[in-house]
């Protein structure tokens, strides 16, 4: 949903656009990401061609059409895609060529052997995808543990067996690129990275190295991570990537290629689901995608802050915060400033609009995120009124469709049986209304959102 406030225009000159983006999204890290629906919207705007224009293109030469399918953009090119299966063939391969976009996908569910059940992401959309981003976690080794639906199960390796922890590794990784060929046997590029990674974190990047390194033939692998210099507090984060070198018989090597890495970030189309499995998905997806957009208010700020000053202003950019109130005179230096001081200086803040434009924009802004939240809301209490009161027929009818569904939908298939996998345990404490038996739960889990 778009929702359109007034604000003053910022002429493109510098890192803006025309205006802010209110549909942007970003990680809890402060990275951008663009969901799939958003990125197909991207294309540039033009009138829409006439049914008799696109008659008479279909009637050219296969080589001429092609030609002037390279020149498309990817909101034109998914159109083709849809309504035509003389050229579909050609302007997906286009669609799915950019290499600048990286597709986003989940570490772990490839690690769990991809199974359908597990993913958001649109299998069939998967099979052409060229260039990933793969995303693991980072705050624990990855390897060293077996992956069940996506969840970690920790394996504890003894010191007198320690080379089996090595050969288990091994198969892990052998494991992964067979699943992420077989789903995605189109790619040809793939960056390996988590969210949040730094320096710290070093059993982790040892592991991704490693898994660059065991990449198959056909595949160029790399791996990424965050600038260990960059605060990760909500701020516009820099990436560095690395390729690999050299390897001995045990060890591999990387090199850093580029010390600020910034692909277009897209999550994947979604994969369509139906029935009660498909409703409940639906809701936590949406949460999800409004967690992206609250994470990105503060990135709207920035561009807003910087732009108001030195283009609507022609003025130097004053640093909002009180603690602050440095001056800058050239389109980068306040954003970069931001993101490498220390947090003293600005401290838990969220920087203020700088004119009462920008903050009434701001504040219509907030009024469409609860707008958005109520409406999250309502739908699990639709979803709680369908679940029906415990020992009631309709609550056992529901139950049965909800694990008849786990068991028999390919669409949902995963390695647990459906009483005891996660997603039957998360449903019914998100229907039961039973989060608070579970304190140590992540919000995302209990509520399908984050705390505002």
């Amino acid at each position: 949903m778009r929702f359109r406030n007034h604000t003053p225009l910022i002429t493109p000159k510098g890192p803006w656009l025309t205006s802010l983006n209110w549909d942007l999204c970003a990680t809890a890290s402060g990275e951008i990401c663009t969901p799939f629906q958003h990125y197909v919207r991207q294309g540039q705007e033009r009138a829409k061609p006439s049914l008799h224009s696109f008659t008479i293109f279909l009637r050219l030469p296969i080589e001429l059409q092609n030609y002037i399918l390279s020149f498309c953009d990817r909101k034109a090119l998914w159109q083709v895609m849809r309504s035509s299966p003389s050229t579909r063939k050609e302007a997906a391969k286009l669609f799915w060529s950019k290499p600048a976009v990286r597709f986003v996908i989940d570490g772990p569910w490839l690690l769990s052997g991809g199974y359908p059940g597990i993913t958001y992401s649109d299998l069939e959309a998967c099979k052409c995808m060229r260039y990933l981003y793969v995303e693991f976690s980072h705050t624990s080794s990855n390897l060293g543990s077996e992956w069940l639906d996506g969840e970690q199960q920790h394996i504890n390796f003894r010191d007198d067996v320690e080379g089996l922890a090595s050969s288990y590794e091994e198969h892990q990784i052998t494991e992964f690129w067979k699943t992420l060929r077989r789903r995605f046997p189109c790619a040809k590029d793939v960056v390996l990275g988590a969210e949040g990674i730094d320096e710290s974190d070093a059993i982790v990047f040892e592991e991704l190295i490693q898994m660059v390194g065991r990449c198959p033939d056909g595949i160029s692998a790399r791996l990424s991570r965050f600038c260990p210099d960059t605060p990760l507090t909500f701020r516009p984060v820099s990436r560095q990537l690395f390729q690999q070198t050299h390897a001995d018989s045990s060890r591999f090597s990387l090199e850093l290629t580029k010390a600020s890495w910034s692909p277009q970030l897209v999550l994947p189309p979604i994969q369509k689901r139906s029935g009660p499995v498909g409703a409940y998905e639906r809701w936590l997806h949406d949460g999800d995608l409004y967690n992206y957009i609250q994470n990105a208010r503060k990135l709207l700020l920035i561009q807003a802050i910087e732009a108001y000053y030195l283009h609507t202003l022609q003025a130097a950019c004053i640093c909002p915060f009180p603690n602050c109130g440095r001056k800058f005179e050239e389109p980068g230096q306040w954003v970069l400033h931001y993101v490498s001081s220390d947090d003293s200086m600005h401290v838990l803040g969220k920087p203020s609009p700088p004119c009462e434009t920008l903050y009434a924009a701001f504040a219509d802004h907030e009024i469409r995120l609860k707008l958005i939240l109520d409406r999250h809301d309502e739908y699990l209490d639709t979803l709680r009124k369908a679940w029906g009161e415990e020992g009631s027929d309709q609550r056992y009818i529901a139950t049965q469709e909800f694990l008849e569904q786990l068991r028999d939908d390919p669409l949902c298939a995963r390695q647990k049986e459906p009483e005891e996998s996660q997603i039957w345990f998360e449903y019914q404490l998100a229907m039961n209304d039973g989060w608070h038996n579970y304190p140590d739960m992540t919000t995302r889990q209990r509520w399908g959102v984050d705390m505002i």
